[in-house]
């Protein structure tokens, strides 16, 4: 991944001029095309239905693993020859293209199973499968001896694969250093790789024979043949050099060597070789520029200080050591880990073990290495203990969040045993170490460990502030990672923090009651000891963990929920984030990895629910980023030798007026898609390959592809470079109907069918393909044009192209610009500052004029920006939405276009004259680079206000739904006597005439009772705030148990009753004037209706439907919202949920106002229950039948008779 690069006081580029005649000619009048409609595009915040793309082919995988290496070379591009504006022709490409010849030949000569593996650098890392050259294919060296025949043999194949080896002279560039035959009679030569007779270093390869000689294997490490002239003579004296190294270690130096200084990810670079022996240790090799005095490495060579070794742990168990070796001693220092640096070092790279031997830390020289004079004995417990479980901490977080130690960049991990006097029994993280006191097992607690650990990546993530809130979090992450280690070393977690400790176990995740701390916010402690009650609140978070991972019905198991909550933690929380920002920053998490309303997205939803953390203030749709403070840059399309290529004009990088040449090899005549950053581009060349090529280099750098040739039509790239999205080719070279996502961050590759959206949800096969492609800001959704096939009303068939956007979490796609006979509408471009905004070209392809258009995708307003002669122009935004650039006819100049500019207001409207933006370009793509921002304003939630009806205060009191409306519910359970039921909020809308309705229910809370659940209703609310003024709180009875029932206004007295299976309803209403009352209504009228049926072996399917019966329209069809379904603990099944009129037929239908919720409980004893209950005012008609019946059963529920129970019982 690209570093970015922070711009300081860079001037922004200026010096346009106006247009001259030669663009003027067609831009002046605005086109006379058929309207051309914008429909409003609202990107949606609120959940999405999961992705559900079609089956992803052989070939999108196997491009996805290509990308990952491609991306992971793309870190260290190759430098090329540099040159400002400088032309490539035609014979640059040679090489390449007789790459891939020689590449065919040999593969052809070799057969099926010749196989070839590449490295970075583009040349073969190992090439086998077959017989790659044999003797009798060599005249002249039959009587030769057997050493020299192999020689010949293995230079033969040499010289006649040098183009597939990117080699100009193999027999001069290939030395051979090495020749044997083992005991298989295989030989293998190796050959040292040479520049000018100077060693390329470390650059080796080897030929291997089988027996009979002949060559069936090549494999190695090395860099083709320098194209730019590499220096020879050095500047650097050879005593100079000596003298440098001798400055930085002091030991046995040896005689310093000339070399090309080339590992794989290094520009070649003439360098001073030394070798430095300062003990039996350290053997240092520094390699000095030998034209600058530049060190460009400095490491110990010497392989044999780290050793293996084991030791007995706090437990009495042997476990596997790393250990550094010193002089006969052997220290608990771990350098076995990528991090590693060359040597031990207590800032970068290593795990260190100390012991305060019963001391405390505060006292000066109180640390010591824990070592021994034996590999395999002699550690003491503690230590033992300590250094494996960081071993296996260290690479939990590497494994599963690639994150190289605490710090995520390498800091060594310093841990502290036997920590005595006042710290004994305590463990903790001081922002440099871990130390744990001896007056318990804390150093053989692997959760422990782990906790204290956490706390160390939480100050490099979120940094939480460790009082109040933000602290119980930061306590509840410790708690949750904590089991998390436990699991990945041992397989499996019991829940339970301190599980090994003497004392006993410290907190329960499961059920944190049981020990004292709280499970719910009607829990929340409020106190100022502890820091605010940090390790007592802390339980509410690591209990909601629990239930997501493991507590809930259906839970989506911990490597789920460990992924979701630590993206949470690294990529979304900030400091002084409360419960509700955990709550938002989970959910978002989950949104990214899994797709809005994904199954993990909504049971994180529950799990903070059940906990009552309910859901805050919300991210607003298509936030605004501010623009970065650099001037803007351009790529854009420009011609050499009839060639498209890729060119840069970057001010801050001084490019001139014109920019140089960007790529080496030609490119397709397409627009580039740029990172946020400006710092990568992406783009498909000539051959319809897929390439990248960094933005912020000053030299030429050779761009790096997939060597996939043939696939690509077109491409985009996220703007945090993490997704790209395809057009592949056939094998005939056609673009296909499907798009290909793939995430490189997730490992992941989906492939939409693209289709073209009707009315009622119908997709028609329309589409033959897609062409341009633009992510928006979060790389969600994906905006794109594609050729339709339109059938007029007379039968004739016509192509025209049109604008559409892809949800990528739901496949959802969206018709944004509708396609018009007789135009093109297409190449779109979102504003980069927000996704707000759309730039597009409409091309008459009769006359060849297109016209740019700016949309306003909140609104659907449409405004003409201007028009460009040739077709097809490609317009983008500037990198502050100030203005518009697109391109236009020139024929004065070799690629006959240069790109204009037209200044804009809010980001719509043109304002003033066209100016000059970029001479002899097209296809341009303005970015800027430099950091990028937050979302201004930045959606940071904050813990909800009083007045907030989707996020309420829950107390003894009971629970606050507005700033005026308090609720609590009792139900009187045989078990427990008066539980408190949990409330969990529905919706929260508004009518069209301006009524206010708040629905919800509550629900036993499942630690107090068996047949508790967040899916299992026992008490409906419905909240109607009527445009009067007018409140009615309406209970529905659901459940068996009696329920008392409370509401209040403001600070007033409770108004209270009790639901029973004899009186379902009460309902409290608060008038204008300030008077209340509560009703109860006896249920003796209620409907019940019995059936029986054969029982099957399983629980039959219900079928339902309603009929409201209104005023305005007659009998309407209810519209189904399915709430929920959950299972007791012994079985039973429940599914519950509402019908809503349909909004398009009466004013107060509402998909969030209820009109009969119903409730289906499968009993265990095979008896069905389906009960209804009105929530309206008109009569409803409900109807239900099993899946074995043709005949519904039905009935009415009114204002009068509220309740209707359906019974079916098994004979």
């Amino acid at each position: 991944m690209f570093i970015l690069w922070r711009l300081n006081s860079l001037l922004l580029f200026g010096g346009m001029i106006l247009v001259s005649s030669v663009f003027a000619e067609e831009i002046e009048n605005k086109p006379s095309f058929p309207a051309i409609h914008v429909n409003p595009l609202h990107l949606p915040a609120t959940p999405k239905i999961q992705a559900n793309p079609s089956a992803q082919s052989q070939t999108a995988q196997t491009l996805l693993e290509q990308l990952h290496a491609l991306k992971a070379r793309q870190a260290n591009p190759k430098n090329v020859d540099e040159g400002v504006r400088q032309v490539y022709t035609a014979e640059t490409q040679t090489p390449i293209a007789k790459q891939a010849d020689n590449l065919s030949t040999l593969s052809q000569q070799v057969g099926e199973k010749f196989s070839i593996k590449w490295r970075a650098n583009g040349t073969p890392l190992q090439i086998g499968g077959g017989i790659l050259a044999t003797p009798l294919l060599l005249q002249g060296v039959d009587n030769l001896g057997k050493t020299a025949r192999y020689e010949a043999t293995a230079r033969q194949f040499l010289r006649e694969n040098r183009q597939l080896l990117r080699i100009d002279d193999p027999d001069k560039e290939f030395i051979l250093q090495r020749q044997q035959t083992d005991s298989l009679q295989r030989t293998q030569l190796r050959f040292e790789q040479f520049y000018k007779n100077l060693p390329i270093y470390p650059a080796e390869i080897a030929i291997h024979l089988d027996s009979q000689g002949n060559v069936d294997l090549m494999n190695g490490a090395y860099i083709p043949t320098p194209r730019k002239l590499l220096a020879t003579t050095p500047q650097i004296s050879r005593d100079v050099a000596r003298t440098q190294a001798l400055a930085r270690h002091v030991g046995k130096v040896s005689e310093p060597e000339l070399i090309i200084y080339a590992p794989e990810d290094k520009t070649p670079q003439l360098a001073w070789r030394i070798s430095i022996i300062s003990s039996a240790r350290e053997n240092w090799l520094v390699v000095i520029n030998a034209l600058t005095g530049e060190i460009i490495d400095d490491y110990n060579q010497n392989p044999s200080a780290n050793v293996q070794g084991t030791g007995e742990d706090l437990f009495n168990q042997i476990v596997a050591l790393n250990l550094w070796a010193d002089r006969g001693q052997y220290y608990l220092i771990d350098t076995s880990k990528p991090m590693f640096t060359g040597t031990p070092n207590e800032e970068k790279g290593s795990i260190y073990i100390y012991d305060l031997n019963g001391r405390s830390p505060d006292k000066e020289e109180a640390l010591i290495l824990v070592s021994s004079r034996n590999a395999n004995s002699g550690f003491i417990p503690e230590g033992v203990s300590l250094a494996y479980h960081l071993s296996n901490i260290y690479n939990y977080y590497q494994q599963r969040y690639q994150r190289n130690s605490y710090d995520g960049e390498g800091a060594s991990i310093l841990g502290v045993v036997r920590m005595g006097e006042e710290y004994a029994d305590n463990a903790f993280w001081n922002g440099a170490g871990l130390f744990f006191g001896n007056a318990d097992s804390y150093a053989g607690s692997l959760d422990i460990i782990a906790h204290e650990f956490q706390h160390a990546v939480t100050q490099h993530t979120a940094n939480l502030v460790y009082k109040n809130q933000s602290g119980a979090l930061n306590e509840a992450y410790s708690d949750i990672f904590g089991e998390m280690l436990e699991s990945y070393v041992q397989g499996r977690t019991d829940w339970q923090m301190g599980t090994s400790l003497k004392s006993g176990v410290l907190r329960d995740l499961i059920n944190p009651n049981r020990l004292n701390a709280p499970a719910t916010m009607a829990q929340y402690i409020n106190t100022t000891e502890d820091n605010g009650g940090v390790h007592l609140n802390m339980t509410i978070v690591a209990h909601a963990f629990y239930l997501l991972a493991d507590g809930l019905n259906n839970a989506i198991g911990k490597t789920d929920a460990e992924r979701i909550f630590f993206r949470a933690l690294n990529t979304y929380l900030t400091k002084n984030a409360q419960f509700i920002d955990a709550r938002l920053a989970t959910i978002k998490a989950a949104d990214d990895l899994f797709g809005s309303n994904s199954p993990q997205s909504q049971k994180v939803a529950e799990a903070f629910n059940a906990v009552q953390i309910y859901d805050g203030q919300s991210t607003p749709d298509a936030p605004t980023y501010a623009p970065i403070d650099a001037p803007d840059a351009t790529l854009s399309i420009c011609v050499s030798g009839g060639n498209f290529f890729l060119c840069r004009r970057d001010p801050s990088l001084n490019d001139g007026t014109l920019g140089v040449y960007l790529t080496r090899f030609d490119v397709a005549p397409r627009r580039a898609s740029v990172t946020a950053n400006g710092t990568l581009a992406a783009f498909v060349d000539s051959i319809h390959d897929f390439c990248l090529i960094p933005l912020n280099s000053t030299t030429a750098v050779e761009e790096r592809c997939l060597g996939e040739a043939g696939l690509i039509h077109s491409v985009a790239m996220s703007p945090d470079g993490n997704r790209y999205a395809f057009v592949l080719q056939d094998e005939n070279g056609s673009p296909t109907n499907t798009i290909t996502i793939m995430d490189i961050a997730q490992n992941s590759v989906q492939e939409y069918t693209i289709q073209a959206p009707a009315t009622e949800g119908v997709m028609t096969n329309t589409i033959l393909f897609a062409d341009a492609l633009d992510f928006t800001a979060d790389g969600e959704n994906l905006v794109y044009d594609a050729l339709n096939i339109l059938k007029l009303s007379d039968g004739e068939q016509v192509a025209s192209w049109s604008i559409y956007a892809l949800d990528l979490a739901s496949t959802q796609i969206i018709s944004i610009v509708p396609p018009v006979a007789g135009l093109d509408i297409g190449n779109p471009s979102l504003s980069q500052t927000s996704d707000n905004n759309l730039t597009f070209t409409a091309t008459e392809p009769n006359t060849g004029i297109s016209s740019i258009y700016a949309a306003n995708l909140n609104t659907g307003e449409l405004r003409w920006i201007g028009n460009a002669r040739g077709e097809y122009s490609v317009a983008s935004y500037t990198g502050d939405d100030t203005g518009i650039v697109f391109d236009t006819y020139d024929e004065n100049t070799p690629t006959q276009f240069s790109l204009v500019y037209q200044a804009v207001k809010e980001k719509i409207y043109p304002q003033g004259e066209l100016a000059l933006w970029l001479k002899d370009a097209s296809y341009g793509t303005v970015y800027r680079r430099g950091v990028t921002s937050t979302p201004t304003p930045t959606p940071v939630p904050t813990p909800p206000a009083n007045n907030s009806p989707s996020a309420p205060q829950t107390t003894d009191a009971g629970t606050q739904i507005t700033s005026d409306i308090w609720m609590k519910a009792e139900i009187i359970s045989v078990e427990k006597g008066a539980i408190n039921a949990l409330w969990r909020l529905g919706g929260d809308s508004l009518t069209a005439r301006g009524d206010r309705v708040i629905w919800g229910y509550f629900y036993a809370n499942p630690t107090d009772v068996s047949w508790g659940s967040p899916d299992n209703p026992d008490l409906y609310v419905k909240i109607w705030f009527d445009v009067s003024g007018r409140i009615d709180v309406n209970f529905f009875h659901v459940s068996v148990p009696n329920i008392n029932v409370y509401s209040r206004r403001n600070n007033g007295s409770y108004l209270t009753g009790t639901s029973t299976t004899e009186q379902r309803y009460v309902r409290h209403t608060y008038n204008p004037n300030n008077t209340q009352q509560a009703s109860v209504e006896a249920t003796q009228n209620a409907t019940v209706l019995s059936t029986a049926y054969n029982r099957p072996n399983n629980f039959p399917t219900m079928f339902m439907n309603t009929q409201i019966k209104t005023e305005e329209k007659g009998a309407i069809a209810g519209l189904l919202f399915n709430g929920g379904l959950g299972q007791s603990a012994r079985g039973d099944q429940v599914a519950w949920g509402y019908y809503y009129a349909n909004p398009d037929l009466v004013t107060w239908g509402n998909a969030n106002n209820p009109e009969v919720f119903y409730k289906i409980w499968w009993d265990v004893s095979g008896r069905i229950d389906v009960n209804f209950f009105h929530v309206s005012v008109p009569d409803i008609v409900v109807n239900s039948r099993l899946e074995t019946q043709t005949n519904f059963q039905n009935s009415d529920v009114t204002l009068s008779r509220r309740y209707s129970r359906h019974e079916y019982t098994p004979r």
